[in-house]
């Protein structure tokens, strides 16, 4: 079980998220010692943004200011008092969080809340319309976290209130009508609506009114219940789901469920590769190469081979870079080949590197531009765009006939990768249809750069 102050973290992480700031001029980490010093006399003079900006300096203790947290707070009272909103909203916030009196304050974080909704501030009435639809349920699911020792003051669900704040906060009918409904799915059972309500709330329309902290919330409910359902899934046969609770295991999408237990990961790992999953047989090669002991290497090495041979091309290209630490740059090039063959993208790049620099292999101008080709694309950073440098650089050694011989070259080399992919029954059809989604993708890209 997490820690207390774990749960904690969260809260605050998701609060800060949502926190505002002061448009244009809010301080950050390196605020010069001028403004510091502007910001502190104005505070002495009564100055609420100067207050509000110097408590955020003091809670977090930037720019070479001192963190002081009660100090801070004061600092927020003062400014919220004079009737900043953004102080009031922060205030509602620390309530929220328990940082300001020691509990959960529902009802003290709705009166700052409103004060600040009735200067006209929307992001506080998007928050009300949140705290009277969520009621208590966010509080009391990270409470069930860790179930900390702290009284949770009670505030109702009112969906009225929660739809008319949303509406002040500028949303539309219909997409007021939209969470609403969303909502009551939830309150029904239909956990999966999570997930839809957090993907709405993440909408570019609703990230001006800080809907992540709300956002997150519905993720990690979506996340927290859908380990319970792979995990049910698992242990009723169903292997893509004993693949997914291994991988919840591995590393945790929800603070506190499940934990991290790589027993657990191993446990259902192995049940899934004894259904045939190949995709299994990876994750366990993967799984060994974390540890450097020789019987664990061996291990690794073995599955990725079963997995390659199955024609998994990730683990084509793992056992390419195990062969390379080893120095056999001739059989590492080879799987590199097979696994660039097999359509795993992080290849293509590398085999135009090696025929155009002779490694593993003869240099090949015609083939190094072929795959430098196919793994070029829009990107402006990584793999793909180095390839567009050395496109470039090749172009300025090839006479036109053979960059022509390149290009078709890398068309026969889609059809192939295609080819074998629609005829290699060893993977199942979830397998075959993400492996074509991402080719797919790349092969309007190549089309996209040849037409340039």
């Amino acid at each position: 079980m997490i820690s207390k102050n774990s749960v904690w973290f969260w809260v605050t992480i998701l609060l800060l998220m949502s926190s505002p700031k002061v448009t244009g001029n809010e301080p950050d980490y390196d605020t010069a010692p001028a403004k510091v010093a502007e910001y502190r006399e104005k505070a002495l003079k009564g100055d609420p943004i100067a207050q509000y900006n110097l408590a955020w300096l003091t809670t977090l203790g930037w720019a070479g200011v001192t963190e002081d947290k009660i100090k801070a707070r004061e600092l927020f009272l003062k400014s919220a008092e004079q009737g900043y909103n953004e102080a009031q909203i922060t205030l509602a916030d620390l309530s929220i969080s328990g940082e300001l009196n020691g509990k959960y304050d529902l009802p003290n974080a709705t009166s700052w809340y409103i004060k600040a909704a009735e200067q006209g501030s929307q992001l506080a009435n998007f928050k009300l319309g949140c705290l009277y639809l969520e009621g208590n349920d966010m509080f009391e699911f990270f409470m069930q976290l860790e179930k900390p020792r702290c009284s949770l003051v009670k505030i109702k669900q009112n969906k009225g209130l929660a739809g008319e704040y949303w509406r002040k906060a500028g949303l539309s009918k219909p997409k007021v009508e939209e969470l609403l409904s969303l909502h009551e799915r939830i309150s029904k059972g239909d956990w999966e609506a999570n997930r839809e309500m957090s993907e709405i709330l993440s909408e570019k329309a609703l990230s001006a009114l800080k809907g992540d902290m709300l956002a997150t919330f519905h993720l990690m409910k979506y996340k927290y219940h859908l380990f319970d359902s792979n995990l049910q899934k698992a242990k009723n046969g169903d292997v893509s789901a004993m693949i997914d609770t291994a991988n919840s295991y591995e590393s945790p999408a929800c603070p506190g469920h499940p934990e991290k237990n790589s027993e657990e990961q191993l446990k259902w790992l192995l049940k899934a590769a004894q259904a045939a999953s190949i995709d299994a047989l990876y994750k366990l090669g993967s799984y060994y190469s974390q540890n450097d002991e020789t019987e664990n290497s061996r291990k690794s090495l073995d599955y990725y081979k079963q997995a390659a041979d199955k024609g998994h091309a990730r683990a084509m290209c793992s056992l390419a870079s195990i062969y390379e630490s080893k120095e056999d740059l001739h059989e590492s090039t080879r799987w590199m080949i097979k696994a660039a063959e097999a359509g795993d993208m992080a290849s293509w790049f590398y085999i135009g590197h090696r025929y155009q620099n002779g490694k593993g292999v003869p240099v090949n101008f015609v083939k190094a531009y072929a795959w430098f080709s196919i793994s070029s694309s829009e990107e402006k950073e990584g793999p793909d765009g180095i390839a567009r440098g050395r496109l470039k650089q090749l172009a300025a050694q090839m006479p036109p006939d053979k960059i022509a011989e390149a290009q078709q070259l890398a068309a026969q080399i889609w059809e192939n990768i295609e080819k074998k992919l629609s005829s290699n029954s060893k993977l199942s059809a979830a397998e075959k249809l993400n492996a074509q989604v991402r080719l797919d993708l790349e092969r309007a890209k190549l089309r996209s750069n040849q037409s340039k």
